[in-house]
């Protein structure tokens, strides 16, 4: 038996630390390979971190709303020396692994000498999805890792989920019990004594929204602009580009469309694309072209940002 400590994984895009919101286990419980052991909410996303070795949890580090650094220790698993563990360095879900990844572990000799013990029997394979998609599985009561993906690089879609639900639904099994899904309640809202005001608690995402919609009332002209175009020339070629070999298994959005017009405009007036440098009393034009597309969400307006979209075609922008 040995204790394994088990670090908050890098996050990605920048990203150094993420706040604790739920933990899907507690100490003393005992917890499989890839089994998801608490939720984290960064400023880009909520996530689930799966465990990447069995054994028994010894020790949580970390309360619900705590912000936690990455590399820092977030639990501790009591394993044996037999017990399965993924030999990877840790990602969180929806992140995915380091690009080239599959090609190590193509390369990876999996085997055993003569003098070892019989291999153990392989882990199942979790299932690549999103964690939207992930939750939508859960609540629908669908295990996402028996659904054949049928996104890029075999990822489970949302598409995915609803089918294996829907096909769950048609043909239930007769002896099985309904299954009851949990769902969490809404952030508690504080109401002040005597007073006309209520307070609601924020997290990472809607408090990194909120800081930037403020620095952007100040630093940021707004403008108003609204147009009536005659969009039939577009229909007519997104038409097309769907009828296209490219696009098979894809749908194509007038969106990705309107990105490679704005492209072409900004390429036309670069002015548009810079901002002001209080400390140099510069215009910094940017060369680059990274396009930010609002999203609504349910936990508010996020702004994905597709990095470097004047390398990218059509069909790239719609698989964005």
């Amino acid at each position: 038996m040995s204790a394994r400590d088990f670090k908050l994984p890098d996050l990605g895009e920048g990203l150094t630390e993420a706040e604790i919101v739920q933990w899907l286990v507690k100490e003393g419980d005992t917890i499989e390979l890839n089994q998801p052991i608490v939720e984290v909410e960064t400023e880009k996303a909520l996530v689930e971190i799966p465990s990447p070795f069995a054994g028994t949890v010894e020790k949580i580090f970390g309360e619900v709303g705590a912000k936690v650094a990455v590399g820092s220790t977030i639990i501790t698993v009591e394993t044996t020396d037999d017990a399965p563990k993924t030999g990877r360095k840790e990602v969180l879900v929806g992140y995915g692994p380091e690009e080239g990844g599959s090609k190590r572990r193509k390369n990876r000799k999996i085997g055993r000498r003569e003098d070892e013990a019989p291999d153990q029997p392989e882990q199942p394979a979790r299932a690549l999805a999103t964690p939207p998609v992930r939750k939508l599985a859960r609540d629908l009561g669908v295990d996402i890792d028996a659904v054949n993906g049928s996104g890029k690089e075999g990822r489970v879609t949302r598409e995915d989920v609803l089918a294996a639900a829907d096909s769950t639904t048609k043909e239930p099994a007769a002896e099985e019990a309904a299954e009851v899904i949990s769902i969490a309640p809404p952030a508690q809202i504080r109401a002040v004594p005597d007073q006309t005001e209520e307070r609601i608690p924020v997290r990472a995402i809607r408090r990194s929204i909120a800081e930037k919609m403020v620095r952007s009332a100040f630093t940021i002209p707004h403008v108003a602009e609204w147009l009536q175009v005659d969009a039939s020339e577009l229909m007519k070629l997104r038409t097309d580009l769907q009828a296209s070999p490219e696009a098979k298994e894809m749908k194509i959005s007038p969106l990705p469309i309107i990105v490679k017009a704005l492209l072409a405009a900004l390429r036309k007036h670069p002015l548009v694309n810079s901002s002001w440098d209080d400390e140099t009393n510069e215009i910094v034009v940017r060369h680059v072209y990274h396009i930010g597309i609002a999203t609504d969400t349910e936990r508010g307006l996020l702004v994905p940002v597709v990095k470097n979209a004047d390398h990218l075609n059509i069909f790239e922008l719609s698989r964005e």
